[in-house]
């Protein structure tokens, strides 16, 4: 709706008609196809002709001609089959005008000048066998010649006419530049006025360079200091991994005694022992007989209706025997009572739980060899895209969120440099255009040198006074400069110490909250151990055969490794309670150290209110501050 709505404002624009959307979504075939010509004569593409009256292939005809002198092309649907473009358009169908006219709408100064250019440089339709006739070969070759300097004369045409639209603009540019020129003057005349009423002017110059000098270096100091920082913080990071893997490396050498080196060897050798006498050989009988069962399967002959009767009849009769094994066993069971019945069970469950374990832990052997191959493949590629340096966890957060700040600040400065250099450019340009609209005003600039040379030292007691004034105006300048640089200094360690302690508190939150994990798996390995000691208490005193003494020797491997574990949770909860001390007291004295510091800012800020604190000495053109 909205593109037919743009079509028709642009066909009244053009024509100067007055259709609407529905006048003009309702035009005939016909209708369309006239406002097609009308369009195209409007912009002189061809001659105008009613399209009524004339003949269907004729009409059809000159459009076609019209648009390949304007160089349309249709789209790309219709580009691939010209024949569907052609009917299309000749029926007068609106998905195949309405893109032509807004086209030319879109297009409407290069359609004006390629129809222009192709009424003079179309060639004309002419058989070779009247190119052979020498009068007509001759115009012909006239005909030739006289295109070409059309082409020439109108390549001129187009140079001459746009070197008049930028003496336009240059004429617009220089009106411009005058009227700049101007302002400028009147502003110079305004700023000397003012400033010829201003007593003293080359003091003011001089304390203005001073002012300049010491900003410039203020500026430099600061670069300095954020470099420092820079420095400091990528120390700190380095020092912090250095620091986690130290206390990592001290763990380690700590829970590596004798003992406990004793003790892991004693379980992996027990845990070897048990898969090298219980567990393997039973796998290597099972693969032994699915081995022979294989090579018996393979031994057998051809497989007849015969045989696999046979061996049905065989597997009958072995199910049941073993169904009648079974209710025997079943009922020597009932008639006899077993007291022993629960034990056995529960032994069973033991060296059912045993294989599960085994194999459990087969299973996460294999998947913790696969991981740990895995990241050291991925550490040595991390290792050789970046570099010796390895970021993780709270380090990578805090670098991230580093080069976030920095990202920011350097926006912000980037942004202040382009409009200083933009400004730049202006002034440059302003100047530029000046010195070339009047040439004494570079004379004058010669003549009068620059500023530092046409400022002379005081020689008379009145301007021996007004440097004394100049002086302690700097004087007062620089105090302010010296105390911005303290309160940023101030405010730059407030905030390391606030970060310092804000996460010195969270790594205490954190012992704290391992240490209340510890002590519930503490709690629990405590219950677990008293359950096992009381099974153990009524199996020895119900059985005292051998299958009783293997499960409670079982219980007894089992308890001495939950003590092992107890021994070791103490000894991790005993570590991260002496951390949180340190902590706790690291957190005191950095708070100790803020407040002397404070304290010092304080007490310095006092004795710089107090006076200047120094002698201002002007000797031989030199000026020399002396604290006191």
């Amino acid at each position: 709706m909205e593109d037919l709505k743009e079509l028709v404002n642009k066909v009244n624009s053009l024509l100067d008609t007055n259709y609407n959307m529905i006048s003009f979504d309702s035009l005939s075939s016909e209708g369309l196809i006239q406002v097609l010509v009308d369009v195209l004569s409007k912009l002189q593409c061809c001659e105008h002709f009613e399209v009524r009256g004339n003949d269907f292939e004729d009409v059809n005809r000159k459009i076609m001609e019209c648009l390949k002198c304007i160089q349309y092309r249709p789209r790309e649907e219709f580009s691939k089959n010209p024949e569907i473009f052609r009917r299309g358009l000749a029926n007068g169908e609106k998905k195949m005008i309405y893109p032509i006219i807004s086209w030319i709408w879109a297009n409407k100064e290069t359609v004006k000048e390629v129809a222009y250019l192709s009424k003079y440089l179309m060639p004309l339709n002419m058989p070779n066998e009247a190119r052979a006739i020498p009068e007509i070969s001759r115009l012909w070759e006239q005909y030739q010649t006289v295109m070409e300097d059309f082409v020439g004369i109108h390549k001129a045409y187009s140079v001459a006419q746009g070197e008049g639209n930028r003496a336009k603009e240059l004429k617009n540019d220089i009106g411009a530049i005058e009227t700049e020129i101007e302002n400028v003057k009147k502003r110079l005349e305004r700023t000397q006025l003012r400033l010829d009423k201003i007593p003293q002017q080359e003091l003011f110059l001089e304390a203005g360079r001073s002012l300049r000098i010491e900003k410039d270096r203020n500026k430099e100091l600061e670069s300095q200091l954020d470099e420092q920082k820079r420095t400091i913080e990528r120390n700190n990071l380095l020092h912090s991994r250095l620091q986690k893997e130290l206390s990592t490396a001290q763990m380690a050498t700590a829970s590596t005694g004798p003992k406990n080196l004793l003790d892991t060897l004693v379980d992996e050798t027990q845990v070897l022992d048990f898969m090298l006498k219980q567990k393997l050989p039973v796998e290597l009988k099972e693969k032994q007989e699915e081995i022979v069962l294989l090579q018996r399967v393979l031994d057998e002959p051809k497989i007849t209706d015969e045989y696999l009767g046979d061996l049905n009849r065989k597997i009958e009769e072995v199910n049941q025997e073993v169904q009648g094994l079974v209710e025997s066993r079943m009922h020597e069971y009932n008639a006899h009572n077993d007291n022993l019945g629960p034990f056995k069970q529960q032994a069973s469950m033991v060296r059912r739980n045993k294989e599960l374990t085994l194999e459990q832990l087969d299973k996460m052997t294999k998947e913790l060899r696969e991981v740990n191959a895995t990241l050291e493949g991925k550490q040595k590629e991390l290792q050789d895209t970046v570099g010796e340096v390895i970021l993780r966890g709270d380090e990578l957060k805090n670098y991230v969120n580093t080069l976030r700040a920095k990202s920011s600040v350097y926006k912000q400065h980037r942004a202040e440099l382009a409009s200083l250099q933009s400004e730049e450019m202006d002034l440059q340009k302003t100047l530029d255009n000046l010195k070339s609209q009047d040439p004494s005003l570079q004379t004058s600039l010669n003549e009068t040198g620059s500023p530092e040379d046409s400022i002379t030292r005081p020689s008379s007691p009145q301007e021996t006074q007004g440097v004394a004034e100049l002086s302690r105006l700097v004087e007062g300048l620089s105090r302010a400069t010296a105390g911005s640089r303290e309160r940023l200094a101030y405010d730059a360690l407030s905030a390391t110490l606030k970060a310092e302690a804000s996460s010195m508190q969270k790594d205490i939150n954190e012992t704290e909250n391992l240490i209340g994990n510890y002590e519930e798996e503490w709690r629990e390995l405590q219950l677990e151990q008293e359950r096992i000691g009381h099974l153990l208490r009524d199996i020895g005193q119900d059985n005292n055969d051998d299958k009783t003494s293997s499960v409670a020797e079982s219980l007894s491997l089992q308890i001495r490794d939950e003590e092992k574990s107890i021994s070791k949770l103490n000894e991790e909860n005993q570590r991260l309670l002496s951390l949180r001390d340190k902590r706790e007291k690291q957190v005191e004295l950095w708070g100790d150290l803020n407040k002397l510091l404070q304290v010092k800012i304080q007490c310095q800020r006092e004795g710089k209110n107090q006076g200047i604190g120094g002698v201002l000495h002007v000797d031989r053109g030199a000026e020399t501050f002396t604290l006191q």
